[in-house]
């Protein structure tokens, strides 16, 4: 029952742009796309997309326990540099990657690394910053994170132009 209003949609799309339904490929991760690509009469991709994503958010979880839990002050920006180092690289070795697994575990480490990361980068900025300039340098980190959108679109667009590998790379 779900499936036909996402046929009728897709079959409108089709419609609207004057494409020919059996020309499309239907790109979906649920399985009520998969169902609803060859009800449109369009070929279907499976996209992991939603794997990945949840992979990274449990590696970030996971990361954010390890500062809550094992990180008691001390030396914070040695730990807060190899964090981004390790991201980094993790991030390179999942451009290289072409099974979903082994995709889905760097992924989760990433995302670990980044959580520990930028836990310490927003805790280090608070305690160096002298306290009347605490609240304007809150307002940067906010800022900061505000922006990642548009910088997510300029990506995208950088991935249809030179693929994925090589711009995630960069």
């Amino acid at each position: 029952a779900a499936t036909l209003p996402v046929a009728l949609q897709t079959m409108h799309a089709a419609a609207v742009t004057g494409v020919s339904p059996d020309h499309c490929v239907y790109v979906g991760g649920a399985e009520r796309d998969i169902v609803a690509g060859p009800a449109a009469g369009m070929q279907t991709v499976i996209a992991a997309y939603g794997y990945l994503a949840a992979s990274v958010g449990l590696g970030s979880l996971l990361g954010g326990v390890f500062v809550a839990t094992r990180l008691r002050g001390g030396r914070m920006g040695p730990t807060m540099m190899w964090a981004c180092f390790f991201y980094c690289l993790a991030v390179v070795a999942f451009t290289f990657t072409r099974q979903l697994t082994v995709a889905l575990v760097i992924l989760g480490v990433a995302g670990g690394f980044h959580s520990v990361y930028a836990a310490l980068n927003s805790s280090l900025m608070q305690l160096k910053a002298e306290p009347e300039f605490r609240s304007r340098v809150l307002a940067l980190q906010t800022m900061t994170f505000g922006v990642t959108p548009f910088a997510a679109l300029a990506m995208g667009e950088a991935i249809e132009r030179w693929s994925f590998p090589p711009v995630v790379a960069i």
